[in-house]
């Protein structure tokens, strides 16, 4: 697996391509991001999993990021 790490002072990102264990996570991530904020629905979680199944669905550029490191949070936990 590829990638390319950003490192700041407190913590460390990994972006690299998304892989298909990562569409779940991604589309929770964008409903709990979207959910509320425009109408007391959702939809954005949705058009992100719409193309996947698509043909014409071009994946390199579709990226994902992780933490790969953070000395003040233990345990590899995000703060929300």
């Amino acid at each position: 697996m590829t990638g390319i790490n950003i490192t700041g002072p407190t913590l460390t990102l990994r972006l690299r391509l998304e892989e298909p264990h990562d569409f779940r996570a991604v589309e929770e991530l964008t409903r709990d991001a979207f959910w509320g904020l425009f109408q007391p629905v959702c939809d954005e979680h949705y058009l992100v999993h719409i193309p996947r199944g698509r043909p014409c669905f071009v994946p390199e550029p579709d990226g994902a990021g992780e933490r790969a490191t953070c000395p003040a949070l233990p345990n590899g936990q995000w703060v929300t």
